[in-house]
C-alpha cells in the first residue's frame, strides 16, 4: 500500500532544529504521513535534500526526539537509530538527500522485539531487523526520481513486519504526548500518578520501549518547547518562557539550555 503522495500540510512544524531559519536556507525538509496501515507505528517520512555546489559546507545541529529513526543515508550512514540522548550533528556538503522514518514513541518495540534501550545512543544495519540489506536501499533511493515517492519502498518492506501494538506501546505513547501537552510536568512522580501507575513501574516502561527514562523525555520535551519557542521569535523574555515552560526559574533554565545546546539562551536567541 502505497503512502499518500503529497506532503500533508497538517504535519506539525518540524521541531528541535537549532537555528531553523538559518538551517532551512542551507537544505529543504519535507515530510509526508504513512499510509493507514502503518499510521499506528509511523510518525512520519521525511526527506532532506541538499545543494551546496560552489557553497560553503555547513553543519546541522539538532535535538533529538524520543523517538527510532530509520535512515537511508548513501553518503554518511545507513541504519536504524536509537534515540540520541545529546544534541547531534549532519554535516552538509556538495549535493545529496536521504530519506528517514520516524517512528512513534515505544512503536519500535514490536519490529525490534526486545528492549529499544538496546539502540540508545546507538545505530545498527536495517538488513539485521527487517528484510532487506542496506546497500540495496541505498541503490534503490539514489535512482529514485521523486524522494518522497520512496516512502513506497519502505512501506513495502515495513508492512511486511510491521507488529500490532501492545497495551503498554500504547499507553507509552499516551504518556509521551501528555508530556509534550503539559507543560507543568516535571517530575516522574506526577507522571507516574497521571499514568496510574507506579514510579518504578513507569521507569521500566520507558526504558524498555522508549528506550530512554521518563525524566529524560520530561526534560526533553521542555528544551524543545525552548527551541520552537526562540525560533518562532518570541516576544516572552527569557525568565517568562523558563516559567512557561515549567523551571522555578531563570537561572535553572538557563544552565539546563546551555548543557544542551552548548549555548545560553540569550546567546541563542541573539543569533536566530
Amino acid at each position: 500500500m502505497a503512502p499518500k503522495s503529497s506532503i500533508d500540510v497538517e504535519l506539525s512544524p518540524p521541531s528541535g532544529l537549532l537555528h531553523e531559519k538559518i538551517s532551512l536556507e542551507h537544505f529543504d525538509l519535507l515530510r509526508v504521513t504513512p499510509s493507514n496501515a502503518l499510521a499506528p507505528c509511523v510518525e512520519n517520512y521525511w526527506v532532506i535534500q541538499w545543494d551546496l555546489r560552489g557553497k560553503l559546507d555547513y553543519t546541522q545541529y539538532n535535538l533529538p526526539h524520543p523517538s527510532v529513526n530509520l535512515v537511508i543515508d548513501p553518503f554518511a550512514k545507513t541504519g536504524v537509530f536509537g534515540v540520541q540522548k545529546s544534541r547531534f550533528a549532519y554535516h552538509l556538503s556538495d549535493s545529496g538527500k536521504l530519506f528517514g522514518v520516524k517512528f512513534w514513541p515505544g512503536a519500535f518495540h514490536g519490529f525490534l522485539n526486545g528492549s529499544v534501550s538496546s539502540l540508545t545512543d546507538r545505530n545498527v544495519p536495517i538488513e539485521s531487523i527487517f528484510s532487506q540489506h542496506d546497500a540495496e536501499l541505498e541503490r534503490e533511493f539514489l535512482k529514485a526520481n521523486d524522494p518522497l515517492g520512496f516512502a513506497s519502498v519502505i512501506e513495502s518492506l515495513l508492512l511486511t513486519g510491521a507488529p500490532q501494538l501492545d497495551d503498554k506501546a500504547l499507553k507509552v505513547r499516551e504518556m509521551v504526548a501528555l508530556i509534550g501537552k503539559d507543560k507543568q510536568l516535571m517530575n516522574v512522580a506526577d507522571l507516574a500518578k497521571k499514568g496510574s501507575m507506579g514510579v518504578r513501574s513507569l521507569q521500566r516502561l520507558f526504558e524498555t520501549y522508549v528506550g530512554v527514562t521518563p525524566k529524560w523525555v520530561i526534560d526533553r520535551a521542555r528544551m524543545l518547547a525552548a527551541i520552537d519557542s526562540l525560533n518562532l521569535g518570541s516576544d516572552a523574555s527569557l525568565t517568562e518562557l523558563a516559567h512557561e515552560l515549567g523551571y522555578f526559574d531563570s537561572a535553572h533554565f538557563g544552565r539546563a539550555f546551555l548543557a544542551l545546546t552548548g549555548y545560553t539562551p540569550s546567546h541563542y536567541q541573539a543569533k536566530s
